[in-house]
This record gives C-alpha cells, structure tokens and sequence, in this order.
C-alpha cells in the first residue's frame, strides 16, 4: 500500500527512482538492459534536475580528473576515434548527477543487493551443471573457464559481492547478516582474491565495531577471528591454486609472480611515457597505449614462448586505474585524481561508512583499470553519485554502522 500511496504522491519521482533502482538490478545481470535504461533516466533527470541535492565539493576533483581527460581527447583528436572508451565515462558522469536526485535511495540499495544475489545463483546452477552437480566447484582454480561460468570476470564479481557485504553489514538484521554471509562464502569459493581480503576486512570491523561494550575481551576476540579467518582462507584448496602455493615458500612466491600478469604489465606501463609532454600529459590515446604495452611484453618475456605469446595475443591493459590515468593524461590527470580520494580521507565531515566505500574502490582502483570496462563505468558513476549525494553527509550515513 505505502508504493500506491508514494506512486500517487509524486509519479515522477516514482518512476525515476524505479528505473534507478532497476539499472542497479540489472547490472550483474545484463550489459544492454543499464544502457536503455539510462535514456529514460536521463530525460527525466532533465525534468526533475535540483542542484541542492548535489554536494560537488565532495566530487570536485574527480570530476575535473574526468573532465580533464575530455579535454585532453579532444586536443589530441581522439574523443571520435575513441568514442566507445569516452562514452563510458559520460555514463559515469551521468550517474553521478542522477544518484543524488533519487528520493527512495533504499530501493536501489535493495534492487543491487538482489541483482547480485540472483548472479550468483545463476553463476552457482552454471557451475554445479559443469561440474555434473558433484559439488566440488573446483573449476574456480580455471580463470578462462570461471569467468565464462560466471558471465562476469572474476575480479568485478568478487568486488559486487564485497559491495554486498559492505551495504548488508550495515543493516542490524538476521536477513542481510544471512545475505552478508552467503555472498561472503561464494566470494570464497570463486577464490576473488582481492574482493575476498576486503570482505575480511569489512566483517573485521564490523566485528570491532560489535565488541565495543567487551572492552576486557575486546582485542583478544578481535585477534582470535583475525587466526580463525587466515585459517579458513589457507585451507581453500582454489585460493591455494590462485596463489600458487607449494610446499617450499620461495617457490611459491617464484611461480606466484610468474603467473601473476600485473608484475609484467606495471612495470610495462611505467614505461610507455616517453618525453617531458607525455609525462605531463599522458599518450594519445588507448590505442597507442596499447601499442607500447605490447611492445615491452614482447621486449621483456624471454625464455618462455607460451607466456610471451599469451600476453600478445591478449594485450592487457594497465590492470591499474592510477595507471591507466596516468598513460592518457600524465601527472597532471593523475594528481587531482589522487587529491579526490584525499579529499574524502581527510575530511572530517565525510562519514566513516563512506570513507570505508572509498577505501574499497581505492584498492579496487590498484588492481584493475574500471574505464576499460562497461560494468566498472557504472559503478564508478553509482560510488561517484554516492559521494556527491549532500543528503547522506546529514542522514542515512551520518553515523557509522558497520
């Protein structure tokens, strides 16, 4: 009866909230249905746009970091030659426009919680039909296999469920505690490595938070869980695969770093600036970018033809947002990037559960390049919107609850 009422009360805020929360469900669900619903999202946000509700202080360096790389595509003529790439960080900005408009924030909250929960349904029927319905889901030491399982890549499924985590752990109830829980054990089982050391984190000081009235016991619990989690998580025979782990701790590390693609690709990409105006103000473009960083893979992988051609054929990208911003925009780009991430740590009126949010993406931001792909555009916008959102530095996050 209260969605009639609200329906009644005030359509166009209804429906835009609805469509709002319906991109959020969609998005671990399908990669066309959040692009047509943004059309309509946009056009009513034409209609129902109130610059009160949008605190750009808060975003105001990200926004120029973004800004800044428009600017810097059209001088080099690339904003055409690479409007796929572009395009995205406009959804981005759009979202952030459009996440502080939203009156019934709960709803979306609610709708991506359940969009998730049902990925990871589908991804656990997909995986348990591979597997013949034996239950021992060890096709997640199989990257190329998982990521098709999963219909997401691996490391953007295990940072949804983190988010999952992050939103249920700040609601005091049995259901999402459940929710929190299941998405923290299917992140374990997918073996995400860097999403599930967040999720220890977030469940940590949830648990911190939780043993405030124990002072005497306090630091002993809180130690107790830290050992129970590092022996829960060592015995998973998946993350043992993902980490590489033998018996010998050296060559264990040795064939870690051999197989992790990110202690080619860094150093590689370090590289790709050359001159005093690249430096400053980054390549031409992807396209260019790309050229370089296969390059150095074909320059720096000796002694091994399988893995020099394996890196050829797949050209990875920076796999590090800091990066990649600094390849296409130089040192310039990347500090005010940087400065939007101190502007949230350091402010005292940034709510704790928001700072925890940014942590989050920061870490995320080490380990992959969002703009290259369509889901991280979008949750860029929606953690971007967020933090523009003026309500939530007076309300819904104003007191820290996990």
């Amino acid at each position: 009866m209260n969605i009639i009422r609200e329906f009644k009360t005030d359509r166009l805020q209804f429906f835009y909230d609805t469509l709002l929360a319906l991109l959020a469900f969609c998005l671990p669900l399908s990669s066309a249905i959040p692009n047509l619903l943004l059309i309509p999202i946009a056009v009513l946000l034409f209609f129902k746009y109130n610059s009160k509700a949008i605190s750009f202080k808060r975003v105001l360096f990200f926004v120029i970091t973004l800004a800044f790389l428009m600017v810097l595509a059209i001088i080099k003529w690339r904003l055409f030659a690479e409007f796929g790439f572009y395009s995205r960080i406009f959804i981005s900005l759009l979202l952030l426009l459009a996440i502080p408009q939203v009156n019934r924030l709960k709803y979306v909250e609610t709708a991506f919680i359940s969009g998730v929960i049902l990925a990871t349904l589908i991804a656990t029927y997909n995986v348990l039909a591979f597997e013949h319905f034996k239950l021992s889901f060890s096709i997640f030491g199989n990257t190329g296999a998982v990521n098709k399982l999963l219909r997401i890549e691996r490391p953007y499924f295990g940072f949804l469920l983190a988010l999952v985590v992050y939103l249920c752990l700040r609601h005091k109830t049995l259901v999402y505690y459940a929710i929190a829980a299941f998405a923290s054990i299917f992140c374990t089982l997918i073996a995400a490595r860097l999403s599930l050391g967040l999720i220890v984190l977030l469940w940590l000081v949830w648990l911190y938070q939780c043993l405030k009235t124990v002072t005497k016991w306090r630091v002993p619990l809180f130690l107790g869980a830290v050992l129970l989690c590092g022996i829960v998580l060592f015995s998973n025979e998946n993350l043992k695969k993902r980490f590489k782990v033998q018996d010998d701790m050296d060559r264990s590390i040795a064939r870690a770093l051999d197989y992790e693609p990110r202690y080619v690709i860094w150093p590689c990409a370090l590289t790709t600036l050359n001159g005093p105006i690249e430096i400053l103000f980054g390549l031409a473009g992807n396209d260019q970018l790309e050229d370089r960083l296969v390059s150095c893979y074909a320059e720096d992988i000796q002694g091994n033809a399988s893995k020099k051609a394996y890196y050829l054929d797949e050209k990875f990208n920076p796999h590090n947002q800091f990066l990649h911003v600094l390849c296409l925009g130089g040192v310039v780009t990347l500090v005010l990037f940087v400065l939007g991430f101190g502007r949230i740590f350091f402010s005292a009126g940034t709510p704790f559960d928001l700072k925890v949010l940014t942590g989050m993406f920061f870490l995320f931001f080490i380990f992959e390049a969002l703009f290259y792909r369509q889901l991280g555009c979008y949750l860029i916008g929606l953690f971007l919107g967020l933090l523009a959102r003026k309500s939530l530095y007076s309300g819904y996050f104003k007191d820290a609850s996990l």
